[in-house]
């Protein structure tokens, strides 16, 4: 019997001394999942690209204005992501325009401002019809004046692209002249730009960018998204030819607001879009008189035209709704 015993307290025995070790896998597994997850977010997970038009200064020539979320830093306890800026022409002058740093925590934006030595809200999906919130530290270009954006949301919803429900918002902007509004998609973001544009913030002044028009977005989490306001992602225009096309038709006012005239020299086709993509207007124009749009109706913010010639040519290029 005492062998027995003996036995039985040896066998017992064996499992307490894995369990150390069991312990360990568990707690590696359970960090490992953490990991993983943070790796797996969905707002602007490494590898995220967007792709927005940017424009020459006092030109007609615009660009593709790709960005990437390119790396993972932690700030003040936040694992944030890295933005950069790629292969933009007129990128080199501005310090704006290269980098910016954010983290996403339950369906709120945030983006880190050296300025402030900490974050301000970019988005707030959790804003019902009527609340609003403030981009603080934002900058004038030439100087160290800060003052902040007040997002207000004007309607919610959700869009479904390639099969994934994403919330969105429109939003209006204040100062308007300072406008990030209009449609913002939850983990894509902004449709108008991918940032407010400090240039144009706290003093209307001008410097070498002006970023607006999301063409392209692809991510892990939704996937890759054309929204068609160009012919493609990497669409660029010239300075030639699209002051040719000027001299044959015009837009007038541009920025507009309850009412668009359109002339043309000669015969062509008209489209104007939204920055979704949708067709606000189309009609086939015949040279000679203008005609007049009544745009009361239309939100404010960013429109693209698109020109068609009988000769087949095509052109493009960007209205402003205040």
């Amino acid at each position: 019997m005492e062998n027995l015993s003996n036995n039985k307290r040896q066998n017992l025995s064996i499992p307490m001394k894995q369990f150390k070790p069991l312990r360990f896998m568990i707690v590696f597994v359970f960090f490992l999942g953490l990991t993983m997850s943070a790796n797996a977010q969905k707002w602007a997970s490494v590898g995220t690209k967007w792709v927005y038009t940017q424009a020459e200064p006092f030109s007609t020539a615009t660009w593709p204005s790709e960005w990437n979320a390119v790396d993972t830093i932690t700030i003040k306890g936040k694992l944030c992501t890295i933005i950069q800026s790629k292969g933009n022409p007129f990128d080199t002058n501005s310090k704006y325009n290269r980098t910016m740093i954010t983290y996403e925590d339950s369906d709120i934006v945030y983006w880190y401002l050296p300025v402030l030595k900490g974050f301000t809200v970019l988005y707030d999906f959790n804003k019902k019809v009527g609340e609003s919130w403030n981009i603080e530290g934002l900058e004038a270009a030439i100087d160290t004046t800060k003052c902040s954006i007040k997002m207000t949301v004007t309607k919610v919803g959700v869009d479904t692209i390639n099969g994934i429900p994403l919330k969105t918002m429109l939003a209006e902007s204040y100062p308007v002249a300072y406008s990030f509004g209009g449609k913002i998609i939850q983990y894509i973001g902004n449709l108008s730009n991918i940032r407010p544009n400090p240039c144009f913030v706290c003093k209307p002044i001008s410097e070498n960018f002006d970023i607006y028009g999301l063409r392209c977005f692809e991510s892990d989490s939704v996937g890759f998204h054309d929204f068609k306001i160009v012919p493609d992602c990497y669409y660029a225009t010239t300075k030639i030819n699209e002051l040719k096309n000027d001299d044959i038709v015009s837009f007038t006012p541009n920025p507009f607001a309850d009412v668009l005239s359109i002339k043309s020299m000669r015969q062509v086709t008209v489209s104007v879009f939204n920055l979704v993509g949708q067709t606000v207007f189309r009609k086939t124009i015949q040279d000679g008189s203008p005609i007049q749009i009544n745009t009361a109706n239309w939100l404010s913010g960013i429109y693209w035209y698109r020109i068609d010639f009988q000769n087949q040519d095509i052109s493009y290029g960007k209205l402003i709704k205040h």
